[in-house]
């Protein structure tokens, strides 16, 4: 089994500590700059994304698309690639885990406490 983390931010030292406390083994951290190299990649690959969203997801599309084309497997907790490229998403299904979340902070529990007026009505999704 070969273990590659993309993302070494926040969240990416956050799920390398989490793995290496289970005992398993990082092959490889890419950080956002660093080219992944598809030709390591088999079924054999578990790959971790580990960046923030942008847009559309384009910017993180090549690590998708490397994984699906040579059938390594992807858990991701970035979301823009996964929500507007569903329909490409969808037909590897069984090679992809995701979460819309790993706890990060999006900023609304801050303004939350710092908003000076009248909250009459808060709604989220948990």
């Amino acid at each position: 089994m070969q273990v590659i983390l993309i993302g070494y931010g926040t969240v990416g030292k956050e799920v390398e500590k989490v793995l290496t406390e289970k005992g398993v083994r990082i092959d490889s951290v890419i950080r956002s700059k660093d080219v992944l190299d598809k030709n390591c990649l088999d079924l054999d690959t578990y790959i971790f994304i580990c960046v923030p969203s942008k847009e559309t997801g384009q910017d993180v599309a090549h690590y998708y698309r490397s994984a699906f084309e040579r059938g390594a497997k992807i858990i991701t907790c970035e979301k823009a690639f996964v929500a507007h490229h569903w329909d490409e998403v969808v037909n590897y299904r069984d090679k992809i885990k995701y979460s819309a979340t790993v706890g990060g902070d999006s900023g609304t529990l801050g303004a939350v406490s710092s908003y000076k007026g009248d909250i009459r009505e808060l709604s989220a999704v948990i």
